[in-house]
């Protein structure tokens, strides 16, 4: 178990950091585009949320390069509480130094110096105390810890890896429960028969390049209109849809079915997945939130662009939200047309004829994509440290120490006297 989790502290480290990068990069990135359009800011958010999903994955399929950056989390740490308590016992009078000695092959030994106050003389003493014994100390690398200072770090880590298991289970949990809150509708739900809005729905996925079939369901409930599904969507209308206008029937399912389009409800799966490896982290959460408000706009934008006007569908959304309630057991699987929780930041977008709406074109989209498999390929294949080590015999005067490494001791004679 102490091997596992001093193998998973540094990988874990290592993608909270790389994390962050992406996350800080993509914010940056929507900064500089808040006056473009809601869909390429969508495609930024999402695009890092499936970063870090691949960033624990693509290392174990292609080859890593090294960052010339030495990195050593766990010897910096007992080093830390090493010299803490050489410190401690420097102030009770006659002290115990520890010296590393570099033989032919690089391998540490420790010996005792022991000062003498009455005639000024060091004696050095036999070796230190073999490390099987109660209270030796132990090796790491080439710095000599006491094993207290050992079990302490481990119990820390492995405190620190069980509270992150812990709520990865969670919000899996929480996402399968979302899947049985869809079972649990699309049970109770009813396929649409009326030939009129099917027909309506074909011309609709026509309208906007739908090719993939949708399955359009009535629930017996006054639920808002959402669309799940990844192989197989379906779109769910409330009971009352029948009752609707023409004008509203058209605007709800051309939002829901340009969520088809856009494929949301997969990118919906995996970001959930990226909250379950990186939930301690707070940037990913900001990060769903903002997704989730540009997919909904980019969508809204659609509709829009389809010769809708701004003031007659947000009279209507306001009307469905108000008038319907949303699914709460399926709010992670599905994706629902009306969240109060952002529902002012889309009317306000809406109702503003000064946006940029329109989607990015081929080209843009192109560069976008290359960038972003080249920048991702390079970050998760980066590993931090030196590629090739030094061979013995062929170390300089300018060789570096790692960070990390305790320097050896080097014995002083007193002040005053003579060797």
């Amino acid at each position: 178990m102490n091997s596992l989790v001093t193998e998973l502290q540094p990988a874990m480290l290592g993608l909270f950091l790389k994390g962050t990068i992406v996350l800080f990069v993509a914010a940056g990135a929507t900064l500089l585009l808040r006056r473009g359009s809601a869909s390429a800011r969508y495609l930024i958010w999402s695009s890092s949320l499936v970063i870090l999903v691949a960033l624990p994955v693509l290392p174990t399929v292609l080859p890593s390069w090294n960052l010339p950056v030495e990195i050593y989390f766990l010897e910096s740490n007992l080093n830390a509480e090493t010299q803490e308590e050489d410190s401690r016992s420097a102030s009770d009078g006659p002290q115990a130094t520890l010296r590393g000695r570099v033989d032919g092959q690089g391998a540490g030994s420790v010996e005792t110096i022991e000062t003498n106050e009455t005639n000024g003389d060091a004696a050095q003493t036999s070796p230190a105390q073999p490390p099987d014994e109660v209270g030796a100390p132990n090796t790491v690398g080439s710095t000599t810890v006491p094993s207290a200072a050992v079990a302490r770090l481990g119990r820390a880590n492995a405190i620190a890896l069980g509270v992150w298991i812990a709520g990865s289970v969670a919000v899996l949990a929480r996402l399968l429960f979302g899947f049985l809150g869809i079972w649990w509708i699309a049970r109770r739900a009813k396929p649409v028969v009326d030939p009129q809005l099917l027909e309506l729905t074909r011309d609709l996925s026509d309208d906007i390049g739908l090719t993939t079939p949708v399955r359009l369901l009535i629930s017996n409930r006054s639920i808002t209109p959402m669309t799940w599904g990844i192989t197989w969507p379906a779109v769910l209308l409330p009971s009352d849809a029948a009752e609707w206008s023409d004008t509203r029937l058209r605007m709800i399912l051309l939002h829901e079915l340009a969520h088809v389009k856009r494929r949301d409800c997969l990118v919906q799966f995996v970001v959930w997945v990226a909250c379950s490896l990186y939930w301690m982290n707070p940037l990913v959460w900001m990060a769903v939130r903002k997704m989730t408000i540009e997919r909904e706009r980019a969508c809204d934008d659609i509709v829009l662009d389809s010769g809708f006007l701004g003031s007659d569908y947000a009279e209507h959304l306001l009307d469905i939200a108000k008038s319907l309630r949303a699914a709460p057991l399926s709010a992670l699987t599905t994706v629902a047309m009306a969240h109060r929780s952002h529902f002012e930041t889309r009317l306000l977008a809406i109702l503003d004829p000064r946006l940029h709406r329109a989607a990015w074109g081929r080209v843009a989209s192109t560069a976008f994509a290359i960038t972003v498999v080249s920048g991702t390929v390079a970050l998760a294949t980066m590993q931090a440290g030196a590629p090739e080590s030094v061979s013995p015999g062929a170390a300089t005067s300018t060789e570096r120490v790692p960070v990390g490494v305790l320097e050896p001791v080097r014995a002083t004679d007193s002040p005053g006297r003579s060797p």
